[in-house]
C-alpha cells in the first residue's frame, strides 16, 4: 500500500474537495508543520508534520495548548498529501466530514541538506 493508501480509501474523490495527492508539492528546504482547527464531529486540531514526502497526522483532541507543561493526547491518523496542507473547507458526511481550516502553517528544523547527518534509529534532532 502506498503511503498514502489510507487516506483515499477513506475518501470519495468525486464527492469531497480534499486533495487526493495527485498534485505535485515542490519539496522545501525545511520541513513544514501545519495546525488545522477540524470542526468536525467534535472540534479538535489536526497537527501535521511532514516527513518522507507526506504529512505525518495526529487529532489533537483538546487543541493546542501555551503551556509546555500541559500534556495534550494526540492520536495518530493517516498520512495527508503535502498539499493538504493549505486545504480549508468542508468535508462531506462518509468522507471524514467536518470543516477543517488552517491555523498556522510554518518549517521546523534544519535545512533538509543536514538533517540525514542527524538520523538515529528512525528518529531526528530536528532543533540542531
Amino acid at each position: 500500500m502506498s503511503k498514502l493508501g489510507a487516506y483515499q480509501a477513506k475518501r470519495d474523490f468525486s464527492k469531497t474537495k480534499e486533495p487526493s495527492g495527485a498534485t505535485k508539492v515542490e519539496p522545501s528546504e525545511r520541513l513544514r508543520f501545519v495546525i488545522q482547527k477540524h470542526a468536525a464531529t467534535r472540534l479538535h486540531y489536526d497537527l501535521r508534520l511532514e516527513l518522507d514526502g507526506v504529512f505525518k497526522s495526529w487529532a489533537v483532541t483538546k487543541g493546542p495548548s501555551r503551556d509546555p507543561k500541559e500534556r495534550r493526547l494526540a492520536v495518530e491518523v493517516e498520512d495527508h498529501p503535502l498539499d493538504y496542507g493549505d486545504f480549508e473547507g468542508t468535508i462531506p458526511k462518509g468522507n471524514m466530514a467536518g470543516a477543517p481550516s488552517c491555523s498556522g502553517i510554518g518549517a521546523i528544523g534544519p535545512r533538509l541538506t543536514a538533517l540525514p547527518h542527524k538520523r538515529r534509529c528512525g528518529r531526528a534532532n530536528l532543533n540542531s
